[in-house]
């Protein structure tokens, strides 16, 4: 740790960098490679790191995010690699944020998990061992529909080989788009995931709810949103003056009732 550190390296790196040895050695000892692991949970004390970045995109800048994949052309062809432009990557790229879904749960998707005609889908969440029923919007309808169908195994979002395509495809075309259009370097693709909570959260859409289609496994990760409803809250302070007025008469208490109307001409009136 104090190596890395001076090398450097983020806290947070570091602390990944730890699990990371750690797991490797978990392995090696069921392999019986080696007797024990020399790391055993507890035995190393995470630094302490910064919580998980929370930054979002504005929608000017998620414009200009789709306009850079639709234009930056596609690489030379490599060796024993299929060259493919950005703009292939903009399905997955919609969807993330469409869905607020993790990339290794959208590159995963199957067309068995899709209801087109039903519009919904089921998300699984392999962090928290769940999955999430989502309505399809007509935003990601239109994504999906756009797609050449499979079978029910098959992936929804391929290479133009047909081949699934892998996390660092879609991170490298992300960031050459990103730096294309000048966005912010602490802009991600798990941003995206971001964007969907932030936007809602903003909206008036209540953390529980955000956090149900998230796959949280409590409220309290999706807090990190409630600072963008403040006006919202505010807003709906202000809401029990407007039931009030118009529930009463303009001296502000209720208008008396009169003896002769019937509980159907009341109904009427409102």
């Amino acid at each position: 740790q104090k190596t890395r550190k001076e090398e450097g390296a983020a806290s947070s790196t570091v602390n990944k960098e730890m699990e990371l040895l750690r797991g490797m050695f978990n392995a090696m000892a069921k392999w019986e490679w080696i007797d024990r692991n020399p790391m055993p949970e507890g035995s190393v004390t995470p630094l302490r790191a910064p919580k998980g970045r929370t930054d979002f995109f504005s929608v000017p800048e998620w414009r200009k995010l789709l306009e850079a994949l639709a234009a930056v052309p596609a690489p030379a062809p490599g060796r024993n690699r299929q060259a493919h432009s950005t703009s292939d990557l903009i399905p997955v790229i919609r969807t993330l944020l469409y869905t607020g879904g993790r990339l290794t749960e959208i590159l995963t998707l199957t067309w068995g998990d899709v209801d087109l005609e039903e519009r919904h889908l089921i998300l699984s969440r392999r962090k928290t061992d769940s999955v999430t029923g989502l309505r399809i919007s007509p935003q990601l309808a239109e994504v999906l529909e756009a797609l050449p169908r499979g079978t029910p195994a098959a992936y929804v979002f391929t290479r133009p080989n047909g081949l699934p395509w892998e996390a660092y495809h879609v991170q490298r075309a992300f960031y050459r788009a990103r730096d294309r259009a000048k966005l912010r370097k602490s802009l991600t693709v798990h941003s995206l995931r971001h964007t969907f909570a932030s936007w809602l959260v903003a909206d008036g859409v209540p953390l529980k709810v955000v956090s149900e289609l998230l796959g949280h496994a409590s409220v309290t990760q999706t807090e990190r949103y409630s600072h963008l409803a403040p006006s919202h809250l505010a807003d709906a302070v202000d809401r029990i003056g407007d039931i009030e007025s118009r529930e009463t008469g303009s001296g502000g208490t209720r208008a008396p009732r009169s003896t002769s109307e019937k509980p159907l001409d009341m109904l009427r009136k409102r």
